[in-house]
């Protein structure tokens, strides 16, 4: 039967294997009980389930990196994909591809998440936080295909909508009007003693303070787009933000000081954030990584600092 199967966050809320590059070679790690508390320990080999994948690992990767793999969720898109149905398969999560997997996240990608809030204890509050690993994109594409269906189209959730949606948006719209004509919709007159005004913005309203949490500079970077836009300062110039993310690591050194070039992340006032495009004061939009290269960047160097 035709179907539409949708889910959101489902598949980065799959278990995963924490893989850690150990003397060159690597290790499993697992949790465990010791002494009444929960630590992370190694295995004394892979499991099965990785030593199938071993030959996908890099074997170039430098010690300490970490690759939390998002085996399980490819096993749930298989077993979906495997079913007696055809339509459209729909998904939000958070992910990337294998080539960012494996060489663009020395940290892993697993975070925990307890009132919405991103904390960096995984084994804190068992059953309470939320814990995620972000999915590998062209596995579960390999999953989807491997049962018949087309290649799929793989995009920030941004542009789903703008893509995808914008056709539906303007039909409710629509439907809206037509119940406001037709007397089926009534309209509340707003309590204005419930009202609040929001002052203009200003260009000043743009420059991040590193001394906030990471989440909430993420979240002004999103919101301030496209003006005035988020800027901090580097090197004496500009340097706007474009994209970024909370990074699932904690903060190593004080705010506004880069603690990991590639990828390139600032420590904040609480927690790190993972700087993705950028756009150097006269220069082009360019991604985080390339401008980290042009500038030989280096950590602990100052990119802003806490107050501007």
């Amino acid at each position: 039967p035709n179907s539409i199967v949708f889910s959101n966050e489902l598949f980065d809320a799959q278990p995963c294997h924490r893989l850690l590059r150990i003397a060159g070679c690597w290790q499993e790690t697992v949790v465990a009980l010791r002494s009444g508390a929960r630590k992370e320990i190694l295995m004394p080999g892979l499991s099965p389930e990785a030593q199938a994948v071993q030959h996908r690992l890099p074997a170039s990767a430098p010690d300490g990196y970490r690759i939390d793999h998002p085996l399980a969720a490819v096993r749930l898109a298989a077993e979906i994909a495997a079913e007696p149905w055809a339509g459209i398969f729909v998904a939000f999560d958070y992910g990337k591809s294998w080539p960012e997997l494996s060489e663009d996240t020395p940290a892993g990608t697993i975070r925990a998440y307890y009132r919405h809030q991103q904390g960096n204890d995984l084994l804190a509050r068992p059953g309470e936080q939320d814990l995620t690993c972000h999915v590998c994109w062209d596995w579960i594409a390999d999953a989807l295909t491997a049962n018949g269906f087309e290649p799929p189209v793989v995009e920030s959730q941004e542009a789903f909508f703008v893509h995808h949606a914008a056709t539906a948006l303007s039909r409710l719209t629509a439907s809206d009007l037509a119940g406001l004509a037709a007397g089926a919709i009534v309209p509340e007159k707003q309590d204005s003693a419930q009202a609040t005004y929001a002052r203009l913005l200003k260009k000043e309203d743009g420059m991040v303070d590193w001394s906030l949490p990471a989440q909430a500079i993420h979240n002004r970077v999103r919101g301030l787009q496209p003006w005035p836009g988020a800027y901090t300062t580097f090197r004496g110039q500009t340097l706007h933000i474009w994209k970024s993310r909370p990074a699932p690591r904690p903060p190593v050194l004080g705010p506004g000081r880069i603690s990991s070039v590639k990828p390139l992340i600032v420590s904040c006032g609480s927690g790190a954030l993972e700087l993705l495009e950028v756009q150097l004061e006269g220069r082009k939009r360019i991604s985080a990584a390339d401008f980290a290269n042009g500038q030989r960047l280096a950590e602990n160097e100052d990119i802003g600092g806490p107050h501007f």
